[in-house]
């Protein structure tokens, strides 16, 4: 995909504009390989750009307080540049009408910046092959990007405290994909940020990274072969920081999912409804939960078809639950220090389940319900309490309890 520079030597190859505070410029262009140039400095400027037609060029910048671009490109193999500097500064991006091969990238410097804010998106695609990337720098600015169609990637950079990339619309997410094929990623660097992705097709990729404090994630993922991470992507969830919170929700075929926490108050939950559910690399650092410092809790629920799930909890107030429905359901939950705690239960098929405790106030309650059941617990220090209930068909069973 074409790179271009702004530079003086540029100016005189499309239409450029130069406007001081309080302005309005709206430029049209129609046909193909049009560029569009503009620059505004101070206050309330306003940039309304629409170009129709094939291969356009529009590269903006806005510097001060208050300003607005709005970009229109309809059309396929557009590119659109925003760069703004301030304060309370938005923008808005429309690359439509089944346009392919588009490009949009903006970078946004300063505090209270946002895409999408009055607005129902910052980044809107519509077609195939595209990709969105937004950067924003400074404390509480808001990106939010919707993509509709196939191979679209979408990536949103937030750098500074209290950066949102959800919430942000009437629709709730930060990063939208409806279509198959897509990928999404959301990277938070600082404090109080909080991310969501939502994907709705077959073979729909993301993942969300968060380092800092009091940071929240969440996903959702609708229809066939979704993965969290998957093969051109790293992981689901990861969280780096204190009071972290991840959720993911998978429904439909062939899930996956991830999801580590690194430090304290973790929570995660994890819901898939679908066929071939696992949770991800299943653990001790492949993820399917994972979480590794304080307040840690979990929550694996999988109802339906070849499921799996692990949790693996290493530090503090450890608990875990998983609950397991339907077909070819296994669990493993290895928990270390301190107050762990850990619920499985399995009702119908190849159930397994292996709970391995290791320090303080262990407790494990296992309850299975049919078919080929079998159950694993090795506990071993102190306070141990192991209570598991077998019911039909091929039941085993081993405690082990040490001191």
């Amino acid at each position: 995909m074409k790179k271009f520079y702004f530079t003086l030597g540029m100016l005189f190859c499309g239409t450029f504009i130069l406007s001081a505070q309080t302005n309005t410029s709206v430029l049209t262009q129609n046909g193909d390989a049009n560029s569009a140039y503009s620059i505004q400095s101070g206050s309330q400027n306003i940039l309304d750009v629409r170009q129709d037609g094939a291969t356009n060029f529009t590269d903006s910048r806005q510097t001060g307080r208050a300003n607005d671009a709005d970009i229109d490109q309809v059309g396929s193999n557009q590119d659109s540049y925003i760069k703004q500097i301030g304060r309370s500064n938005e923008y808005r991006t429309s690359q439509v009408e089944n346009g392919n091969d588009n490009l949009s990238m903006v970078r946004q410097e300063g505090v209270e910046n946002y895409g999408g804010r009055g607005n129902d998106w910052g980044t809107y695609q519509a077609g195939s092959r595209n990709f969105s990337e937004t950067y924003s720098i400074g404390d509480a600015n808001g990106a939010a990007t919707i993509q509709r169609g196939t191979d679209n990637k979408a990536s949103i950079l937030q750098r500074g405290d209290r950066n949102i990339s959800t919430y942000l619309t009437s629709w709730n997410w930060g990063i939208q994909q409806i279509g198959n094929r897509n990928a999404a990623d959301i990277d938070q660097i600082d404090d109080d940020n909080t991310a969501s992705i939502e994907q709705w097709g077959d073979d729909n990729a993301f993942r969300i990274t968060q380092e800092g404090f009091v940071n929240t994630a969440s996903s959702y993922q609708y229809g066939n072969r979704n993965m969290a991470g998957g093969s051109a992507l790293n992981w689901g969830i990861l969280q780096v920081g204190n009071n972290n919170r991840a959720t993911s929700s998978s429904v439909g075929d062939d899930n996956n999912s991830g999801t580590y926490q690194g430090g304290d108050d973790n929570t995660s939950t994890i819901v898939q409804t679908g066929d071939g559910n696992i949770a991800n690399g299943l653990s001790r650092g492949g993820f399917g939960t994972d979480q590794r410092g304080y307040y840690n809790n979990s929550d694996l629920v999988q109802i339906g078809n070849s499921n799996s799930a692990s949790t693996d909890q290493q530090g503090n107030r450890n608990q875990a639950d998983a609950y397991q429905q339907g077909a070819g359901n296994r669990s493993s939950v290895i928990q270390e220090r301190l107050t762990n705690d850990s619920d499985v239960d399995q009702l119908g098929n190849l159930n397994g389940s292996a709970v391995y405790q290791f320090g303080t106030s262990n407790r494990s309650i296992v309850f299975q319900n049919g078919t080929e059941n079998t159950s694993d617990v090795a506990q071993t220090g102190l306070t141990h309490l192991s209570t598991v209930t077998q019911m039909g068909s091929l039941n085993a069973s081993v405690v082990s309890q040490q001191n």
